[in-house]
């Protein structure tokens, strides 16, 4: 339905929308396959750089697939809707403010109270051959008007204007509730590490008892934050992306790339929540990290695997 609705018809922007529905809750269903291998794909550049950290902080979050997919969708689901709004309303607001500045320039309107023109400033209007010359309109409407300073005039670039500050208003409602998602998810992350670091107490009893310092222990948790907090925002920047390009391009028309381009603040918005993840890994790891460090090795030791 995703691909039928991207290429028109009478009923596109409801094909991509119950496609994307319909795709995301599979995406949900089936995480516990689909992110586990991400993480091992993200955590590359952690093993290279932190050696046996790194490795053994992905290689904790491939072994618990489900725990991994049930973190990870928290952050999913907030970025998937924010991406994908973000990315439709950047591109429709570069689609219309294109239109209505290209479109009828020389056209304005004239707006009263009571949505009456006086039949004198219409009288005044006609005396002014200029108003079809856009660069000298704004005098020749001042002139004319000059008797009528209740009527308002509104043209293409007043029109574009209205239109800019509107979306902006819906970027920043979209931008606030992606604040509030991310809040919840590292609130899931921290609470999905507290869990680990009851259950996996004996291993990293047997961990410091082999050598490893509390320090890369707080390390391997605070990575462990982090790419949960990276593997969803990766996956739902991904699907966000895909789903407002095809609901713009239902809509609207044009290639993906012609739509990503055209779509205002969407690449700022990307790596904003990138950088917001990292951040959020690392302070939802805090807490967790703060108990593995207190922990004694000997009790850790004693207790059940």
């Amino acid at each position: 339905m995703l691909t039928f609705g991207a290429f028109g018809g009478s009923l596109a922007l409801l094909d991509v929308t119950v496609g994307a529905i319909c795709s995301f809750f599979a995406v949900l269903r089936f995480a516990q396959h689909l992110l586990p291998p991400l993480v091992g794909l993200l955590g590359i550049p952690a093993r290279r750089w932190l050696g046996t950290t790194g490795k053994l902080a992905a290689q904790q979050l491939r072994s618990n697939a489900r725990r991994t997919s049930a973190a990870a969708s928290a952050m999913l689901v907030g970025v998937t809707v924010a991406v994908s709004a973000v990315t439709a309303i950047g591109a429709t607001k570069g689609a219309t403010e294109s239109m209505l500045s290209s479109g009828l320039p020389a056209v304005f309107t004239l707006n009263t109270a009571d949505n009456k023109v006086p039949a004198g400033a219409m009288d005044s209007l006609r005396r002014q051959p200029e108003l079809a010359v856009t660069p000298v309109r704004a005098a020749s409407l001042d002139r004319a008007l000059s008797d009528y300073p209740h009527i308002r005039v509104s043209d293409a670039a007043a029109n574009v204007v209205s239109v800019r500050h509107m979306l902006d208003r819906m970027l920043l409602v979209v931008t606030t509730l992606l604040g509030f998602s991310m809040a919840i998810a590292a609130l899931g992350v921290a609470a999905t590490l507290m869990l680990a670091v009851e259950e996996r107490t004996h291993e990293f009893g047997m961990l410091r008892a082999i050598g490893m310092s509390g320090r890369q222990l707080r390390e391997m948790l605070t990575l462990e934050s982090v790419l949960l907090a990276l593997t969803g925002a990766v996956t739902g920047t991904t699907l966000g992306l895909v789903y407002g390009v095809l609901a713009v391009r239902s809509i609207l028309g044009g290639s993906p790339i012609a739509i990503l381009a055209s779509s205002d603040g969407t690449a700022l918005t990307v790596l904003g929540i990138l950088a917001a993840t990292v951040f959020t890994g690392i302070a939802a790891s805090v807490l967790p990290a703060r108990r593995v460090r207190r922990m004694a090795v000997v009790d850790a030791l004693h207790t059940s695997g």
